[in-house]
Order: C-alpha cells, then sequence, then structure tokens
C-alpha cells in the first residue's frame, strides 16, 4: 500500500487483489484495532466499524485509527 491517505477514514481501507487499488472496507480488524491500542467496545462506542472476519493489518487504517481516538 504504497498510497498515502491523506484524510482521516472513518471506515477501513481495503486493497482489491486483481485491480491493485483501494477500496472501502466493511471494517477495521482486530490486529488493527491492537495496534490503535482500542478495545472493540471502544470502538463499538465511538460507531467504527468492527470486521470480525479480516486477519489483515494495514498501517493506513491503525493511523486513522490512531487520530480517529483523538479526535473523540
Amino acid at each position: 500500500m504504497e498510497r498515502i491517505v491523506k484524510k482521516v477514514l472513518d471506515r477501513s481501507a481495503v486493497q482489491v487483489k486483481k485491480v491493485g487499488g483501494i477500496r472501502k472496507g466493511r471494517g477495521f480488524s482486530l490486529n488493527e484495532l491492537k495496534d490503535a491500542k482500542i478495545v472493540i467496545q471502544e470502538a463499538r462506542d465511538m460507531d467504527l466499524p468492527v470486521d470480525m472476519r479480516r486477519k489483515s493489518n494495514h498501517p493506513d487504517n491503525v493511523k486513522s485509527l490512531k487520530a480517529l481516538k483523538k479526535k473523540k
């Protein structure tokens, strides 16, 4: 993921395999929440979508989560 996400996302960004682009995801993964030091209940209280099926961890999403945590 070489692209730089300039604005804070309230949804996760996922890389599309065949095309190679980025699209909106269904929610943040548990690993991303853990890296941003956010508990699942806290994420749900902040109205952040959590995707329990995802196993990946994208640094851009972690940065977005940290920025959202500071904001709220």
